[in-house]
C-alpha cells in the first residue's frame, strides 16, 4: 500500500515593530514601502514561492514557500529595503487544509498555524531575525540559533557593508567589486574584515544546507 505524504510548505508571517507608534504620514509611507518590496520579493523569489506574499492587516504580511532555502535570501532582502525598521518573523512548515491561491491569504492548516506561533513567540521573546516552527525539534533549535547569531551580525552592519556583503553572497570576487566600486581591492579587503564577512558567507551556507535538509524530512520522521 502506498502512503501519500502530504506536500509541506513554509508559512512566512512578518510585522512591523511599534508600527502603530508611527506618526500617520510616516506610516502610510511605510506601507507603501512594504508593498513595493513586496512586489519585488514576489518578483525575485517566484520560484520558490507557492502563494505570493502581500500586506493583510495593518503592517503584517505573509506568504508561502515550496522551498525552504531561500528563507535567508528573503530574509536579508525584507531587511535590506526596510531598512531603519525592526522587522519580526514568524517561519512555520506544515501541510495546508486549504486549496493554494496566487496570493496567500484564506488558507488555513499547519503550515500557518506554526508560523502565527512563531511570530506570536517573536513577539514575546523579542528575537529578530526569524523564528523557526515545525522544521523537527532539533532541526527548530539550529536554525533558531543560526538566526538569532546572523541577525546579530547583520543589524550592525552600515549599509556599505551590507551592499558588500550581497555582493560577496552573489559570487562576486573582491577584485570584481573593487573594479565595480572604483576602489583598491584591499579596501574591499578591509571592509569584508572589519564586518566579518566572509565568516558570515559561511554561516549562512551552512544555514541553507540545514534548510536543504529539512526538505528531506516528513511529519512522520519529527
Amino acid at each position: 500500500m502506498v502512503v501519500h505524504m502530504p506536500t509541506l510548505y513554509v508559512g512566512v508571517i512578518g510585522d512591523i515593530v511599534r508600527s502603530r507608534q508611527i506618526a500617520p504620514h510616516a506610516r502610510s509611507a511605510l506601507q507603501r514601502r512594504i508593498g513595493r518590496t513586496l512586489q519585488q520579493i514576489n518578483s525575485h523569489f517566484a520560484l520558490s514561492l507557492a502563494a505570493k506574499f502581500l500586506i493583510t492587516i495593518g503592517d503584517e504580511f505573509q506568504g508561502l514557500l515550496r522551498d525552504p532555502v531561500a528563507i535567508p535570501d528573503l530574509v536579508r532582502e525584507l531587511e535590506m529595503n526596510l531598512p531603519n525598521t525592526s522587522l519580526r518573523l514568524g517561519i512555520g512548515r506544515g501541510a495546508l487544509y486549504t486549496d493554494l491561491g496566487e496570493y496567500a491569504i484564506g488558507m488555513d492548516g499547519p503550515a500557518w498555524y506554526a508560523a502565527r506561533g512563531a511570530l506570536e513567540d517573536a513577539r514575546a521573546s523579542r528575537r529578530f531575525g526569524g523564528v523557526f516552527v515545525g522544521f523537527g525539534p532539533k532541526e527548530d533549535q539550529v536554525l533558531n540559533g543560526m538566526a538569532r547569531v546572523l541577525h546579530h551580525v547583520r543589524s550592525r552592519l552600515t549599509m556599505k557593508q551590507r551592499e558588500l556583503l550581497e555582493a560577496l553572497l552573489q559570487d562576486e570576487t573582491q577584485a570584481e567589486i573593487a573594479t565595480r566600486e572604483g576602489i583598491s581591492k584591499q579596501a574591499v579587503s578591509k571592509r569584508a574584515r572589519a564586518g566579518g564577512l566572509e565568516a558570515y558567507r559561511e554561516a549562512e551556507a551552512a544555514w541553507k544546507l540545514v534548510l536543504a535538509a529539512t526538505k528531506q524530512r516528513s511529519p512522520s520522521q519529527e
